[in-house]
């Protein structure tokens, strides 16, 4: 098969004239726009000279691959081999003979957005499918930054409504005569008929600002007078903010100023738009960094666990030596709290509901918390609740929240004092079900009346540099998304209470492998273990050889296929991102080399992979016990006979 490229002598007629398809096939390899086409299999077999500028390919290269080797990101992928599916059997494609806008991927791993258009080009030869493609990065930003100017436009339009203030003043700079529309009267009120420095209703805290700004001007000393400040006509907590602009446009004989004109303007919404784009760009910044690192904080964390529950695999190790594991459990079960806090938060994840003892899980969060809570605090739990009663919840966020509570608790109690975690049932009149509370109080400082409207925004912190002002946001949210209520009663000097309120569950309780309890034990096997972290691998490796299975490792894509396809393996244990493809791309391709559902665990620190809809499959996010990931292997091969 020749690509575009080749050139073929018989296409040129004798008078050196080209032929029609020499004509075309110039006029496809100049066009400005990506031009590539595919076999019904998705193998490339045109690759224009616009493609190999816009994807770093060259044809040589490229011809011969599939799209989903080249130009297809990953997570769009199964999708495109769905639609393409499809479409031979159907002979429907809903995005075929369309403009569509999508992200593509190049050679170097960069994604941007594209204009495609494709369509299914029968000949003589078969059915083929021809793309247009376009990097539309440039017009995007453009079209982006339109709709920035025009929305910052609209804002200047609809707040123009100025009002006109017109001061008389006598020798001594005392108000003679005051001229004030009725705009500047509906944002200051009464206000507008004294001088800014004689107006009751400022803020004490811009007051001094405007005082300042004011005697500048009338002295010479600035232009114009020019401040912002807020201000209330009722007397109350209720801010306007207000942005005035005056000038003296008269003087007697001495040069002393009589009379200044100026105009007002009401711009809350100008400040409340600028708080929001600056949280905005929180969110977008956060987002990119915590995408950034998460991963591989992730493969660390999961690393320190996985050696800690090696540790504790050990049924001889002393007293002292299992405190300093819990200590480790705590820490690594702190820092996933604080990454899966930032990753929710630039990017909120779906949470993962399962039935969950509520009982236990508060147990299991006070014992691990245990540890960092000093001596001068005093526990005291208490549970007026049955030990089987469930809430569907994700049991990490709900641990995670727990823990953010607790360790804010700890924070407040500096000097000491009773920690008091507490469950109780609560019945509410007219609902369809009863509520689990957990109740966790402390007798530490309290919370100031004046933040306490504030203390579940993001990034609002009362701890200064200490605090990143994530974790109660981040347990609000999470309550929310669980159909509960999260309260805060707290008194200044008094001590605060909190209570997670959820929904009772009438679902059976499983096991984080969601396997049944007391089933035979499993033992044999060839695991195909695919981690491409060093520090993982081993560590893995080395307790799934403790539960008694044979491990055959891999550290990237190509190790994992070669050793899959040499041997069949029982169970493959497969990490989603690793060096040269995808675990679950992986994983497919070898049950459909063997022809069987290979049962599969898949690990992964990121937070975008949700379990595949397959047969004979876990998912574990790391950190996790190795306890876990052994009983997953065996409850898969238990299952599977």
């Amino acid at each position: 098969m020749q690509d575009n490229h080749d050139h073929n002598a018989g296409d040129v007629p004798g008078d050196g004239v080209p032929n029609a398809q020499e004509q075309l096939r110039q006029l496809v390899d100049t066009a400005l726009d990506a031009v590539i086409t595919c076999d019904p299999k998705s193998r490339i077999v045109v690759w224009n000279s616009g493609a190999e500028r816009l994807f770093g390919w060259t044809a040589e290269e490229a011809i011969g691959k599939l799209l989903t080797e080249t130009i297809i990101p990953l997570e769009l992928r199964e999708a495109h081999e769905r639609g393409m599916a499809h479409y031979l059997k159907t002979g429907e494609g809903p995005v075929l003979g369309q403009r569509i806008e999508i992200e593509a991927v190049n050679r170097d791993g960069r994604r941007f957005p594209v204009e495609l258009s494709i369509n299914p080009i029968r000949t003589s030869s078969g059915l083929t499918f021809s793309a247009f493609i376009r990097d539309i990065t440039s017009r995007l930003d453009a079209e982006r930054r339109i709709r920035e100017g025009e929305a910052r436009l609209q804002f200047v339009l609809d707040s123009a409504q100025m009002g006109i203030l017109d001061y008389r003043l006598d020798a001594e700079g005392v108000l003679i005569d005051a001229v004030v529309s009725e705009r500047a009267l509906s944002i200051l009120g009464e206000d507008g008929r004294r001088l800014p420095v004689d107006r009751v209703g400022i803020n004490l805290e811009d007051l001094p600002n405007l005082v300042g700004a004011w005697n500048r001007h009338l002295q010479g000393d600035v232009e114009h007078f020019d401040v912002e400040y807020r201000i209330s006509n009722n007397g109350g907590d209720d801010w306007t903010w207000v942005k005035e602009l005056g000038t003296v446009v008269e003087r007697d004989e001495h040069s002393r100023p009589i009379r200044v004109v100026g105009s007002v303007a009401d711009v809350t919404q100008q400040r409340v738009l600028e708080e929001t784009l600056l949280a905005t760009q929180k969110f977008e910044a956060l987002g990119l960094v915590a995408g950034g690192f998460a991963h591989d904080l992730n493969n660390v964390l999961a690393s320190i666990h996985g050696h800690a529950s090696l540790i504790r695999m050990d049924r001889t190790i002393s007293s002292q030596t299992e405190e300093s594991v819990r200590v480790i459990d705590l820490a690594v079960t702190r820092g996933r709290s604080l990454t899966q806090n930032m990753l929710q938060l630039g990017r909120p994840a779906r949470m993962r509901r399962e039935e969950v003892v509520l009982v236990d899980a508060v147990k299991e969060t006070l014992d691990l918390v245990r540890p960092a809570l000093p001596k001068s605090i005093r526990v005291e739990s208490g549970d007026d609740i049955d030990e089987t009663t469930l809430v569907r919840i994700d049991p990490s966020q709900l641990q995670q929240a727990m823990l953010n509570i607790v360790l804010n608790a700890r924070d407040a109690m500096e000097a000491g004092g009773v920690l008091q975690i507490t469950t109780r049932i609560e019945k509410v009149e007219d609902a369809p079900h009863d509520f689990a509370v957990i109740a966790i109080a402390d007798s530490g400082k309290g919370i100031p009346i004046q933040d306490q409207p504030r203390i579940m925004d993001p990034f609002f912190t009362t701890k200064g540099v200490k605090g990143t002002g994530l974790g109660l946001s981040m347990v609000s949210r999470m309550v929310d998304e669980a159909r509960g209520e999260f309260r805060i009663d707290s008194v200044e000097g008094e001590g605060t209470t909190v209570e997670i309120r959820l929904p009772v569950s009438s679902g059976d309780s499983r096991s984080a492998s969601g396997l049944e309890p007391g089933a035979p034990q499993v033992d044999g096997g060839m695991v195909l273990l695919a981690e491409d972290h060093p520090l993982l691998r081993p560590m893995l490796a080395e307790a799934i050889t403790i539960a008694g299975y044979e491990v055959r490792s891999a550290e990237d894509a190509d190790s994992a296929r070669a050793i899959g396809t040499d041997r069949k393996p029982d169970i493959m244990v497969m990490d989603i991102d690793l060096p040269g493809g995808s675990g679950d791309d992986i994983a497919r391709g070898l049950r459909r080399h063997w022809d069987d559902e290979i049962p599969i665990v898949f690990i992964t620190g990121n937070n975008e992979f949700e379990q595949p809809d397959w047969p004979a499959v876990t998912l574990l996010r790391k950190p996790f016990d190795l306890e876990v990931l052994a009983e997953s292997i065996r409850g898969l091969l238990r299952a599977r006979g």
